[in-house]
């Protein structure tokens, strides 16, 4: 219970003095969209998982190996998918949604839609939810997903091992 309620820091620093391991053991926090002094420290967890464990298992081909999955089982079961289309507006029957406008006027009609946006700009551009607007979401406090960079390179880099971490000296600035 106690990790309900203690910050992602804290429980780390309960158990290490050196500044270097707490930054590096609280790095998951960043993955999770925030940052170890927001994240409850039961996410610590995950450092568990990944030191007692052997850490998290990589999928066999790459990540993509995990789309294309499931773009297969998709298919299987005669799924369409839509690329490359802007949804401008909506129908609905009740609270259901029946139906959604896309750039160029075309309705679209299903019986669950799957929409791969911002859910909040969504909410406020499409969906006109005033819970959303642009005022109010310009309030939020934000996730630090921007600042994350996933690099592909087609080579090995000896002089680099995978998922590597690049930390100044200013971690709670940063952070």
């Amino acid at each position: 219970a106690p990790k309900m309620v203690r910050s992602f820091w804290d429980e780390v620093s309960r158990h290490f003095d050196s500044q270097e391991v707490k930054e590096i053991l609280s790095l998951v926090a960043f993955f999770l969209g925030a940052t170890p002094f927001d994240t409850p420290a039961l996410y610590s967890l995950l450092s568990y998982t990944e030191l007692v464990h052997d850490g998290y298992h990589n999928v066999k081909g790459g990540m993509y190996k995990i789309v294309e999955g499931l773009l297969k089982e998709m298919e299987k079961q005669n799924i369409n998918i839509t690329y490359h289309t802007s949804i401008k507006g909506f129908n609905k029957d009740g609270n259901k949604v029946t139906s959604f406008i896309d750039q160029n006027d075309k309705k679209w009609e299903a019986d669950i839609f799957v929409v791969n946006a911002d859910a909040a700009v969504f909410r406020n551009k499409v969906m006109q939810k005033k819970s959303y607007s642009t005022a109010k979401l310009d309030k939020q406090k934000w996730t630090l997903a921007p600042f994350t960079m996933y690099l592909g390179i087609d080579k090995k880099l000896p002089e680099l091992e995978h998922h590597s971490y690049f930390l100044g000296d200013n971690f709670e600035e940063y952070a």
